[in-house]
């Protein structure tokens, strides 16, 4: 699960600021929204124009590099003023934290676009296993098992460095190469959406709808589902 997000030069983060899901809380309240003291429910709320979309994109800003979607197909609100205005670097900095079964990945990067990885860094429990700095050299370097005969020059290409060794590795069975295959599929299943005056924008994975209904109907839940509906404000029949 996603621990922590620590974000600078994006959009209206032009200094540091960190995300952290962490809590010493127990909420008895709703124990269901901690996990082994890491918040995995929560809202985020404020007043217009306070950052609480551009919090959200940015959590999801990991998605556009590392899953195999189409380059057109990011968010409208990516592609546009993607660095902050105020900040002299021309790098937006992201840093992900996660465990995954008590073992912690760190996932270090810059771009200087929304599909433009210039630096990336991964860490599993502290021990550095993928790195490039395309700043200095094209040049990666591994350290996961199952990537020795991994050609390591990226020097004319600009795939992260992680998507290529998911794309090409065939890694060997160990705690190292399982963390990082959870974070390769937790990315994937990571989702934004949003509706604002009638008109919808979405990344990530796409949602089967067509599927979705059908497991609807098949349960025999679709009085429910309408009921749903129409108390959350969709009046519909």
């Amino acid at each position: 699960m996603l621990i922590s997000l620590s974000i600078k030069n994006f959009r209206n983060f032009e200094e540091w600021f960190e995300l952290d899901l962490r809590t010493g809380k127990n909420y008895e309240f709703n124990t269901h929204t901690v996990d082994k003291g890491v918040v995995k429910h929560a809202m985020i709320y404020g007043r217009n124009g306070g950052g609480k979309s551009n919090l959200g994109l940015a959590i999801l800003d990991v998605t556009c590099h590392l899953n195999d979607v189409p380059s057109n197909s990011s968010l409208d609100s990516l592609n546009s003023n993607y660095l902050n205005a105020n900040c002299d670097s021309n790098l937006a900095e992201f840093k992900y934290l996660f465990d995954f079964a008590g073992v912690k990945v760190k996932y270090c990067y810059g771009k200087s676009a929304v599909n433009t990885p210039i630096y990336e860094n991964l860490e599993i429990n502290g021990r550095p296993v993928i790195k490039i700095d395309r700043r200095k050299s094209g040049i990666a370097t591994f350290a996961l098992e199952g990537t020795e005969s991994l050609k390591n020059d990226l020097s004319n290409s600009p795939i992260s460095v992680l998507k290529y060794v998911n794309s090409n590795a065939l890694l060997d069975d160990s705690l190292e190469s399982d963390a990082f295959k959870r974070l390769m599929a937790f990315i994937k299943g990571m989702v934004f959406f949003r509706t604002l005056n009638k008109r919808s924008e979405h990344h990530g994975v796409e949602v089967e709808t067509k599927r979705i209904s059908k497991e609807i109907i098949d349960a025999g839940r679709l009085n429910d589902f309408e009921l749903f509906l129409n108390d959350a404000g969709v009046e519909c029949h």
